[in-house]
């Protein structure tokens, strides 16, 4: 399953700091592509894709125009990266043609979360028979961001099985300060920043990072379970047992 989150709010510095964050944390590698409008030319099958609201260069032409020819031209590559269930497609990049193995979108929005997926829903029409579902379920994580903070809110439908398509639950506001977080670890020596940066942006992007597996263990079809699932129903293993400590007598 894929899960895709959307980082709302007016394009600032803290913003941006936030996305490429996240889409580090998110990634196994802490490797990440970016779309510079749609162009696959370096993509080299990295987890985690970042790219902005602006579908213009997706749809480079009237849709309509598109859809009478009988295909879905460059769209299909949006709906390809967007898709809650990923399925097969490739694409072209300089390393000639690859699949899209991503497991997350992150998307860095220069519009409101309202004004995005009302657009998704009008692409989708032309290509789904439910197309408001399919915009929804593209985009299961909000996070709403200011310059001092941000909040998480989660699609009811994934979260709880229930609610409305347009209904998502909303979380307490966090802190937003990894500006300051990484301008002061420019003064940790160069052989700890590394994994100082790591932990930094870990801790800071963790309530969306949370939101985001929520949503995916709610997305795994009965009776599979990730990884991730079976490390915390068996966290107990090898934890000592409370009240057993047996003194030297004891063992006699």
């Amino acid at each position: 399953m894929r899960v895709n989150f959307y980082l709302e709010g007016r394009t600032h510095p803290s913003m941006e700091r936030l996305a490429h964050a996240l889409a580090r944390t998110l990634a196994s590698d802490r490797r990440f592509y970016r779309f510079e409008g749609h162009d696959f030319d370096e993509y080299d099958g990295e987890d985690v894709v970042l790219m902005g609201s602006s579908l213009r260069a997706w749809v480079r032409e009237p849709f309509e125009d598109v859809i009478q020819r009988g295909d879905l031209g460059d769209a299909a590559d949006l709906f390809a990266i967007l898709s809650a269930t990923p399925v097969p497609h490739s694409v072209p990049s300089r390393y000639g043609k690859t699949q899209l193995v991503h497991r997350h979108t992150v998307i860095v929005g220069s519009e409101s979360f309202a004004v995005f997926q009302k657009r998704l829903e009008r692409y989708y029409a032309h290509a789904v028979e439910d197309a408001r579902a399919q915009s929804y379920m593209s985009l299961p994580v909000v996070v709403p961001v200011d310059a001092e903070s941000f909040g998480v809110q989660v699609n009811s439908r994934f979260l709880l099985g229930r609610g409305e398509l347009d209904q998502y639950i909303d979380s307490e506001r966090y802190r937003l300060g990894l500006a300051e977080a990484l301008a002061s670890s420019r003064h940790v020596p160069d052989e700890q920043r590394e994994r100082l940066v790591r932990e930094l942006e870990t801790q800071q992007t963790r309530p969306i990072c949370d939101a985001g597996g929520d949503v995916a263990r709610a997305m795994q079809p009965d009776g599979e379970l990730t990884a991730e699932g079976v490390l915390a129903m068996h966290a107990g293993l090898g934890t000592a047992i409370p009240g057993s400590y047996a003194t030297a007598g004891d063992l006699s």
